[in-house]
This record gives C-alpha cells, structure tokens and sequence, in this order.
C-alpha cells in the first residue's frame, strides 16, 4: 500500500469514528470512502450551519440583540456537543460594549498530558444586525468563520476520542462585538491578563505568556475574489512565521486540501499589515504581542452588504479549507 493510499485509509478509519462519536446519522452499508469523509465535514453540515447563523430568527446577529442571544446559545449548546469544556464555570463570559451587552463563547479542549501551553482558535460571530428594516445575513463575515470552528471543534474531539495524542490546550473562542472596536477581543485578552480564567483540568491561571498561537477565522467561506483568476480554491493565511508556512504547505499535500496558498494580502505589502495588524480580532493580541496568524478567503463585493447570504458561500471549497487548518494545527501543534 503506497503513502497516498495509506493516509486515506487512515483518514477513513477516523471519519467513521468521529461519526459514531459524535453521535451522527448512522452510517449506510456499503458507502464508500468519499461518503464517510462527507460525513465528517459535510457540505450540506457547513450550509445547515451557516443556514441556521443567517437566518431571520438571528436578526443579522448585531451584539445585545435577541437575535445573538439565539446565536450564541445555539453555539454554546455545539461546543457542549462536541466535549468542551467551560471555562471559569461556564461558556459564556458577558462584557459591556458600547452600552450593550457582549456575551463571548468560550470552550476547552485539554491535552492529553499536563502542559503549559495553550493556543486559542477564534471565529467572531457578530454582524451588522439590522439596517433600515433590512437584515444582513452576514454569510461569509462570519457564519462561514463559526462554522470552520464548530468544524475544527468536532474534529478534535474525534481524533481525541480515537486516542491521538493532544500536546497543547486549546480554547476555541466564538467571539462578541468584533463590529463594536473588536470588544470581544479585547475582553477575551482581559480576561487572560486579568487571571480571570483558569484551566478548567488542571487549576492553573491561564495568562498571555501561557498562549502560544491564537488563530483566527474570519470571512473564509467565499471563492468570488481569487488572489490568482485561474484558481478560485484558494486560502490566504496572513502572520504565519516560516515553520508555521512551511507546515501549511506540507499539510495541503497531506490531506489532499490542494488549495492555491497564499501568504499575503493579494500581494500588496501594505494591505497585508492593514488585514493583519489593524482589521480583525487577531489584532487584539498582536497588539499585546501574542504571535497571531488569520485565515481568510478576503472580503468581496458581498461584504457588509444584503447580498451576503447562505448561497453566496463555496460550501465545497469551505470544507477543503477546513481540512487544510485541520492537518495544519495537527503539524505546528506535534
């Protein structure tokens, strides 16, 4: 058996755990490699999701709504799916923003053995809300990020459960009122300078110098702006040192992603530090000099606007990208 064939099997093997595990439809006899691996990331699972974030019941998702509220319950009764842990006694963690309540979603996913290190992989799931009695559905910024966490989120805990080894912590973030100066950042930051939050398994104050890696998801759903015209499956990871890049690359082979990998801002210098170090969550910590990197598939002429919505998104290409992070964290994290 050759290399390719021996790391599909094994990529098998683990989707039909991480079904059962996870408490999915029961797998049909006779389905194939393909329909097992669909199972685990599933387009139509990616689209449902994104569906559910965008749908008029979330009211665009703007932060101290009732339309976030059904949002972030709905994320905290996933990650609560998925084994993750509470931290500081719940998944929830308030913080006032602007005169609004901002509610953070935090889950633990502990490794396997003590360790001090710690990453924390984010997704915001604030949007605009309601504009002049319109909805902005706001696929791509961010249903499309939430939905690549609670993907991730699943994921580990099926590798976990198949009894592959975790060498670091990881709190996966769905983060408040990114709309509102990033507040969800910066309270998620003061949480950790604060010592407000602890490792649920092991007691231990989880401050900034304890956190490796954050990394954030944000606007990574679309294929409508391709860095090269010829390939629209692509994926832009800005911050990345040269292990971090290198690791991307090896992973893009290994799961099969073949994704056209880019590693700034549509190659513009300046746009790459505005993307990096002035727009998005990850700022936050780049700012406190916590090493930061931020996937994205860039905004479009959708962005912020009506048109973003559910079918906008590349569902296909999505989960590529998805499996792409995956193998990726599994590299820089070994």
């Amino acid at each position: 058996m050759g290399l390719n064939q021996k790391l599909r099997y094994i990529s098998l093997l683990f989707c039909l755990f991480l079904i059962v595990s996870a408490g999915a439809q029961a797998i049909p006899s006779g389905n194939n490699g393909e329909r097992l691996l669909s199972q685990a990331i599933n387009e139509q699972l990616l689209r449902s999701q994104v569906g559910f974030l965008t749908d008029p019941l979330c009211e665009g998702r703007a932060t101290g709504t009732r339309g976030t509220v059904e949002a972030g319950a709905w994320i905290a009764r996933q990650f609560s799916s998925y084994g993750l842990l509470p931290l500081a006694q719940e998944h929830f963690h308030s913080f006032i923003a602007e005169d609004k309540i901002g509610r953070n979603i935090l889950g633990f996913s502990p490794s396997s053995y003590p360790s001090g290190k710690y990453i924390v992989i984010a997704a915001h799931y604030d949007n605009i809300g309601v504009l002049n009695g319109n909805i902005y559905p706001g696929a791509d910024s961010n249903a499309s990020g939430v939905a690549a966490l609670l993907a991730l989120a699943r994921l580990n805990r099926g590798s976990m459960a198949m009894g592959q080894l975790s060498t670091c912590n990881i709190i996966f973030a769905a983060l408040d009122a990114k709309q509102l100066s990033y507040a969800g950042a910066e309270a998620l930051y003061a949480s950790f300078a604060e010592g407000r939050l602890r490792d649920p398994k092991t007691g231990v104050v989880i401050t900034p110098d304890r956190i490796s890696l954050l990394v954030n998801l944000d606007t990574i759903g679309s294929s409508l702006e391709p860095v090269h015209k010829a390939r629209k499956d692509f994926i832009i990871m800005l911050g990345g040192n040269d292990a971090e890049n290198n690791a991307l690359n090896l992973a893009n082979y290994s799961s099969g992603a073949m994704l056209d990998l880019c590693y700034d801002y549509y190659g513009s210098k300046d746009f790459t530090d505005l993307f990096l170090n002035r727009i998005g969550d990850q700022k936050v910590f780049l700012s406190h000099k916590v090493h930061s990197v931020l996937f994205t598939s860039g905004i479009t002429m959708n962005t912020n606007k009506l048109e973003d919505t559910e079918d906008s998104l590349d569902y296909p290409i999505l989960r590529r990208r998805i499996l792409l992070i995956y193998n990726w964290l599994n590299r820089i994290l070994s």
